[in-house]
């Protein structure tokens, strides 16, 4: 055996590792979406209060991206300090808007349910938004070439 065995089977061992834990976690989410849509008999995605969470988060993260690379930092946006003041307003109104979701969320069932929902939704309107902007940008490209 060469030297390189050992730490490729603890690298093997570690990926196995790793997908054992996400499929844990994966039927884990799915079984408490479940006994979310028994205990509270709604649908757990499709709520008014997605609405409230892409439009907070495209908010937050647009104006993250909207920052000027070479002078702004993050500091700045929460300080109101970036090279263009407006854009720290939308990063805070984004986060109210945010938070006005998380609040309905919560309100419509309990503290542990509520913040699971935001969290998962969450999640899940952050990829979407992802895929969205990935596949706007790549038809923008494909329509200029």
């Amino acid at each position: 055996m060469e030297g390189n065995f050992l730490p490729g089977l603890l690298i093997s061992l570690g990926v196995i590792l790793a997908i054992l834990i996400s499929v844990g976690i994966f039927f884990l989410i799915f079984s408490l979406i479940s006994a979310f849509k028994t205990k509270f008999n709604r649908n757990f995605f499709l709520t008014g209060t997605a609405f409230w969470l892409l439009i907070g988060q495209a908010m937050m993260v647009g104006s993250i991206f909207g920052l000027n690379n070479t002078t702004d930092t993050f500091m700045e946006l929460l300080t109101f300090s970036a090279s263009w003041g407006g854009i720290s307003w939308i990063f805070y109104w984004g986060l109210i808007v945010l938070l006005i979701g998380w609040i309905i969320n919560i309100r419509r069932s309990n503290l542990f349910w509520g913040m699971f929902q935001n969290i998962i939704q969450g999640t899940v309107v952050l990829a979407l938004s992802a895929i969205f902007i990935i596949a706007a940008l790549f038809f923008l490209d494909r329509k200029r070439k």
